[in-house]
């Protein structure tokens, strides 16, 4: 009697240890799926950020070297007339340089980095570095 009683006593312990296990590999499954999604969707919202980042590099880089060629160009323009205020022109044009020069360098710094690492990502494939 006391044999029958484990033996049932095991069967109903096996079979909720089967439902257990069973539920714990779905529940682990959806978690597999659902991280692949949000890996996925991270993945998206970063190039996305990165495209805008780029865009706006570009876009204020333009917006900034334009009224600079402008105010260099200008100065060129008045140093060149027979205007008295050359010592005004000649300070808008000094002044004026090193900025310019600086947003160039930035722009080209941005460009190399763009240019590099878009190679990088080129030569790994599947996580192996080629």
């Amino acid at each position: 009697m006391i044999a029958l009683y484990y033996y049932y006593r095991t069967k109903i312990l096996k079979n909720r240890l089967e439902r257990t296990t069973k539920q714990l590999r779905e529940d682990k499954k959806k978690l597999e799926e659902s991280s692949e999604v949000e890996l996925r969707d991270a993945k998206e919202r970063a190039e996305e950020a990165n495209q805008l980042k780029s865009a706006f590099v570009s876009n204020m880089s333009h917006e900034i070297r334009t009224p600079l060629n402008a105010i260099v160009g200008f100065s060129s323009l008045l140093i060149n007339s027979v205007e008295p205020s050359e010592r005004i022109t000649r300070i808008c044009q000094i002044s004026s340089r090193p900025i310019l020069t600086c947003c160039y360098s930035l722009s080209a710094t941005y460009w190399i980095y763009h240019a590099w690492n878009r190679e990088s990502c080129n030569s790994t494939m599947n996580g192996v570095s080629w």
